[in-house]
């Protein structure tokens, strides 16, 4: 390093490359005068829009538990769903393969026995249906009646399973119809093997399942209508009105303004099966007072679900102090971080008096610098300012600094000599390592606050519940006191009522 430069160029170098990360700009005056301070300074301008509307879903699930449905379903299906007690003259009546010959076997027999319910109703959910699957068990006796078999009996046991579905629908009125699917589908036709052959009682068993399974509709309808759902949703609705504070460091407040409802179908949960209506929302976050919101108490006309945003959505911002810039900066050390590349036992660089703020979207870094060379020829004070948009780094939680702009007043004019032949890129290297603003904390602190605000008990005895998904920076703004960090969290919001 010492064979590139000689030892003042470096100094300065080091000077000079805490801002140089791009192109370099200097300039220098023969005095330190305040009014040479003001002509290179950058002006003071703040930038910071109003937060974005973010639009979003917050579902209401309205539960009844699923051992009740299963119950008053069941309930719904006879235990005997048929009990057979007949003749039949042929009740066998097939063809044979003999050695030489097809022969006709015919046989008169007698069937006694029972289906019955094997034990309860099995429900699982999938595109918007609710799918029961009712499990079946038999015993069949048969009783041959003539021929060579006459007098002899065959008992048999066995089990099957018969699958329908359940197709809730919200009508505009806000009562629930149930469409039962009447196709219901075997996973095993009905039948019995019996002396060797195939006894098929699937037609008589068919009428009998059909009917259980035409009540299950209207009763599955009477509970859900018993859920009361029209009056839960309205109050969700007018109570998530009331805006819910964030932050108290700034005050931060969220203002739902819920827009159209929607029915999204059922769900099954481990232990209930839910009526989800869906509440299309714009969320504007607000800093300062609490917004004055007009409360709309009109439930407007059900929607289908249609093309709803995914999720709920929200833009906080994470603001960064320029204070808190200024306290990094200075706790840094840069100063001895630049001369370390020279000689600390030769140089000294001491920088203090940080000022940051905003100038038309960049940010300006002020401070004053020090800088002792061998020999009082060289040494030099004087004032910096620094200039650069800041860039964000979302994986370190942390901004950084590139593309710097320089200007400078110094008392020394052998420093404008030297900056014009000093650029080195080990200096611009330790700008680039050590000028950089981590803001995990307070966007940890965010978070939490915002975990805290969705699990909440509202006004109105309504609660949320929401879960955070994803975060990401959507802009960059210049407030007065600091930057400002637009992250737009993404998740699900849940309301429920006491």
């Amino acid at each position: 390093m010492k064979r590139l430069l000689s030892g003042i160029s470096l100094l300065f170098s080091a000077l000079i490359g805490i801002a140089v990360l791009g192109g370099l700009v200097f300039f220098a005056s023969g005095g330190f005068k305040p009014d040479s301070i003001d002509a290179v300074a950058p002006p003071r301008v703040a930038q910071a829009d109003d937060i974005p509307l973010r639009p979003s879903v917050i579902n209401v699930p309205v539960s009844v538990p699923i051992s009740r449905v299963r119950e008053e379903l069941g309930a719904n299906v006879p235990n005997k769903l048929l009990e057979i007690n007949e003749r039949r003259n042929k009740c066998i009546d097939q063809k044979v393969d003999l050695i030489v010959t097809q022969t006709a076997i015919t046989l008169a027999c007698k069937i006694e026995g029972v289906i019955r319910k094997d034990g309860e109703l099995q429900i699982s959910s999938g595109d918007g249906k609710l799918n029961v699957v009712l499990p079946i068990k038999f015993r069949i006796t048969v009783t041959a009646l003539d021929g060579i078999l006459k007098g002899q009996s065959e008992t048999v046991e066995g089990s099957l399973t018969v699958n329908a579905d359940l197709v809730p629908r919200l009508k505009p009125n806000w009562t629930f119809a149930v469409n039962a699917d009447a196709n219901f589908r075997w996973r095993d036709r009905a039948h019995a093997d019996v002396f060797g052959f195939r006894l098929d009682f699937a037609d008589q068993l068919r009428p009998e399942i059909q009917k259980a399974l035409d009540g299950l509709g209207p009763e599955l309808a009477k509970m859900l209508n018993d859920l009361n759902l029209k009056q839960t949703v309205a109050r969700a609705w007018r109570d998530l009105q009331q805006p819910f504070k964030v932050s108290d460091g700034p005050a931060i407040w969220v203002a739902v303004t819920p827009r159209s409802v929607h029915f999204s179908g059922l769900r099954i949960g481990t232990n209930t099966i839910s009526a989800n209506v869906a509440l299309r929302v714009e969320t504007q976050t607000r800093i300062g007072s609490k917004p004055d919101v007009t409360v709309d108490r009109t439930l407007p006309n059900l929607r289908d679900v249609g093309n709803l945003p995914e999720g709920f959505e929200i833009s906080l911002p994470v603001t960064v102090s320029y204070r808190a810039i200024e306290r990094q900066l200075a706790s840094a050390k840069l100063g001895n971080r630049i001369v370390e590349v020279v000689d600390p036992n030769e140089y000294t660089l001491e920088l203090s008096k940080y000022d940051v703020y905003p100038s038309d979207k960049a940010i300006v870094i002020g401070f004053d610098y020090v800088a002792d060379a061998p020999g009082p020829l060289f040494d030099a004070t004087g004032r910096a300012y620094l200039s650069a948009v800041p860039q964000v780094n979302w994986r370190n939680k942390d901004i950084r600094f590139r593309d710097m702009h320089f200007a400078s007043v110094a008392d020394n004019v052998v420093v404008d000599a030297a900056s014009f032949i000093v650029s080195q890129r080990p200096v611009m290297q330790i700008a680039e390592d050590n000028a950089f603003i981590p803001f995990k904390a307070e966007y940890d602190e965010l978070v939490k606050n915002l975990d805290d605000a969705l699990d909440n008990q509202l006004e109105g005895g309504v609660s949320t519940q929401g879960n955070l998904i994803e975060a990401n920076v959507d802009n960059v703004q210049f407030a007065e006191d600091g930057i400002r960090l637009i992250v737009t969290l993404k998740g699900d919001l849940n309301v429920r009522l006491q």
